[in-house]
């Protein structure tokens, strides 16, 4: 992991020694025109934050006509842009890059042909979790509900994501543990309105802990569910989480599926952890058995929909 952390940084040094040339273009207002920031820079699996390298922002400012300028840091130039349906393409100077631009989202890919992918959000638009995985299905939904963390309250019947959930827990990459060092678990989980608060809220079960693995309030728009984390009254097993890691549990609805992507580190003074995955897929949905690993519940949930 820290090849790569090392391979994105001097990716990001490098973006700062590029000179872009400027060009000229004609055209009407461009609805995609804004300021870009980036957020995350991806290789192989592998994310980091790009604040961590560029403390004073890393931008692109897509201008009218197809112009653009880019800030690294200290360094501001000039290039242009392209967008064919949702393919970008941006160039000038040293670099020549494509990627996608879709909602208010910029991911170049194979950035200077070095496989890092950098994401930039525009300005003023919420931030979605960028990670993919397998969805996995569970079960048991009446008995994991029964010690709910939050009281339900009657779910708005025409927004899609209120209901119950399904899905699974991947724990891998796990250090300082004996045992467990990779395990593959049924998850059930329900998206509700908490009638305390009048919130909505999302909890996460599995059949052996008591309670919710996963608790937090949410904020809903459309497809999209984002973590709205206050002072302790969210958390990951038995690790409380912090606003900053909002991030990690937002996410869209792609393909039926809500992901979130962890870095779990034991709260207790152990030197241990884990890479905790979450995928959950809407109750009575069914799995496409050829495109990927079942989960281990699955056939007896198939059943049960039967």
């Amino acid at each position: 992991m820290k090849t790569f952390k090392s391979v994105i940084a001097l990716l990001l040094a490098a973006l700062m020694l590029i000179s872009f040339s400027a060009c000229s273009a004609s055209g009407s207002s461009d609805p995609n025109a804004g300021t870009y920031t980036a957020l995350t820079a991806e290789m192989l699996g592998v994310s980091v934050e790009v604040a961590d390298f560029f403390p004073d922002g890393f931008t692109i400012e897509l201008k009218d006509g197809g112009k653009c300028k880019i800030n690294a840091g200290s360094v501001s130039s000039s290039g242009k842009w392209t967008l064919d349906n949702t393919t970008f393409h941006i160039e000038g100077g040293g670099l020549d890059c494509d990627g996608t631009l879709e909602n208010n989202r910029i991911r170049l890919t194979n950035v200077m042909n070095m496989g890092v992918d950098i994401i930039f959000y525009k300005e003023g638009a919420p931030v979605i979790n960028e990670v993919y995985y397998i969805p996995y299905t569970t079960y048991s939904f009446e008995e994991a509900i029964s010690y709910a963390t939050h009281i339900p309250g009657t779910a708005t019947e025409d927004v899609d994501l209120y209901g119950d959930w399904y899905g699974y827990l991947h724990i891998t990459n796990a250090w300082g543990y004996q045992d467990n060092s990779d395990e593959l678990v049924d998850i059930t989980g329900v998206i509700d309105t908490d009638v305390n608060s009048d919130r909505p809220f999302l909890d996460l079960y599995v059949d052996d802990a008591d309670g919710a693995v996963l608790s937090m309030y949410i904020d809903i728009y459309d497809d999209y569910v984002f973590a709205n984390i206050g002072d302790e009254d969210a958390w990951f097993m038995n690790r409380y989480l912090t606003e900053d890691e909002a991030y990690n549990f937002s996410s869209g609805l792609y393909d039926g599926k809500l992901v979130f992507y962890y870095d779990y580190v034991d709260p207790d003074g152990e030197d241990a952890g884990y890479t905790a995955e979450i995928c959950i897929r809407k109750y009575g949905d069914y799995w496409d058995e050829d495109d990927g690993i079942l989960p281990p519940g699955y056939y007896d949930y198939v059943e049960a929909l039967n």
